[in-house]
C-alpha cells in the first residue's frame, strides 16, 4: 500500500500489467476477500489521482473497465459480485463531479484526437 501512495508510476505500472497480461480481459476471483483487497488498492489509486490535473488521472478509466470485468463467482449460490459494485459503495464513485470529469476529460481527448486527425488530412 505504501508504494501505491507514494509511487504513482507503480499505480500505472500495476494496471498496465493487468491489461497486458490478458487478451480477454475477464478476471474471475476464487476468494471474495481477495476481490475486496483489489476494490481497496483500486480506491486508493483513485483517491490519490482524484484531481483532473493529475497526469494520471486516466488510470481511472482503466479502473472503471477492469471492474467492470472483475468478478468472485460463488460456487454455492452461482452469483456473481462484481468489483464494480464493491466499488460503486464509495464516496468518491458516488460523487457527480467525479463522473462530470471523466466524461469532459474523455470528450476533450476525443475532440483533440477529432482535430488532429481532420487537420492531418487537410494538409
Amino acid at each position: 500500500m505504501d508504494a501505491l501512495e507514494n509511487s504513482p508510476d507503480f499505480c500505472r505500472m500495476l494496471i498496465d500489467y493487468i491489461l497486458s497480461e490478458k487478451r480477454n480481459i475477464c478476471l474471475r476471483f476464487f476468494n471474495y476477500d481477495n476481490l475486496q483487497h483489489l476494490a481497496n488498492i483500486f480506491y486508493n489509486i483513485s483517491i490519490n489521482i482524484d484531481s483532473p490535473q493529475n497526469k494520471n488521472y486516466e488510470l481511472n478509466f482503466a479502473i472503471i473497465f477492469l471492474s467492470e470485468r472483475t468478478y468472485f463467482l460463488d460456487e454455492i449460490t452461482k452469483n456473481k459480485f462484481f468489483l464494480c459494485a464493491i466499488l460503486s459503495k464509495n464516496k468518491l464513485y458516488k460523487r457527480k463531479t467525479y463522473w462530470m470529469d471523466l466524461i469532459n476529460l474523455k470528450l476533450s481527448k476525443r475532440t483533440k484526437d477529432h482535430v488532429r486527425k481532420i487537420s492531418s488530412k487537410i494538409l
